[in-house]
This record gives structure tokens, C-alpha cells and sequence, in this order.
């Protein structure tokens, strides 16, 4: 599995990652534009269970960072928009048995991708430079 990044005004793919950047965040303020990716398959089969989560703030303890899911485009979603639910941190979640699915956001998935997720982050304040994680699992057969 794979992560695709489109652009959040026009809905056009960017490129294929591993890596999500907000590119330009500012103190006191949300994020210059919002990330918007899918989740795609390198072929795995019956993908299911798919959720997302704030595994570590990092250095951005005082950040809340959002996030909104949809199977259908929805052009020019800002960030800051009331549509966006707060994440709730989750330290070494696991998946399975021990499953964190309380804080998790599970996301859907068709034959081939999952639905749109834009992520947004608003900046409180933050010292250093230790990055943010996110985790995503799913199970496939």
C-alpha cells in the first residue's frame, strides 16, 4: 500500500509517497493548506480495517491536529473548517488484539483506495524538531 497526495483545490494527483508534509506551519495559526491524501493498493487484496492514527505529537504537544474523510472530492476544503475532527493522540497504538480503535479513525475502502482524508494541523506552540507520527493499519487477505 501506498499513499497518494492530490492537490486540495483541484483534486489533481501530486505525487506517491510514504512521507506527508504540511510544508508550512506557523505558530498560533492552522496550516498553510491542508494535506489531502488516498491510501491505494500495490495489489493486496481484501483490504479492510483500514484506520489512521495520531500515534505522536512529537515536539507539537500543544498542536491539535484534524482530519476529515470523504469518498467524494470536495474542492478548496480549508483548513480550519468546522468539518474537521480532532485527533486524539494514541502512544504505540497497536492493531489486532490490542487495538486502539477508540482513537483510531477508521477510514473506508473500495476495490482499490480508500476515501479522501485532508488533515489539518493548528499550531499553539512547539520547541525542536522531532516530527509528528501517524499510523496507519489495515488487515488484508
Amino acid at each position: 500500500m501506498h499513499l497518494e497526495t492530490y492537490d486540495y483545490l483541484t483534486g489533481k494527483p501530486i505525487e506517491i509517497n510514504q512521507d506527508l508534509d504540511f510544508v508550512a506551519l506557523i505558530q498560533t495559526q492552522h496550516s498553510t493548506r491542508p494535506i489531502l491524501f488516498k491510501a491505494v493498493s500495490d495489489g493486496e487484496p481484501n483490504v479492510s480495517g483500514l484506520k489512521l492514527y495520531l500515534e505522536n505529537k512529537g515536539d507539537w504537544k500543544n498542536t491539535q491536529f484534524g482530519y476529515y474523510t470523504d469518498s467524494t472530492f470536495l474542492p478548496a476544503l480549508e483548513t480550519g473548517s468546522s468539518r474537521y475532527t480532532h485527533f486524539v493522540e494514541t502512544n504505540d497504538a497497536t492493531y489486532g488484539f490490542y487495538d486502539t480503535s477508540s482513537n483510531g479513525v477508521t477510514i473506508r475502502w473500495d476495490q482499490t483506495s480508500s476515501n479522501y482524508v485532508w488533515l489539518d494541523a493548528q499550531v499553539f506552540y512547539w520547541t525542536g524538531t522531532n516530527q509528528v507520527n501517524f499510523r496507519l493499519f489495515f488487515d488484508h487477505s
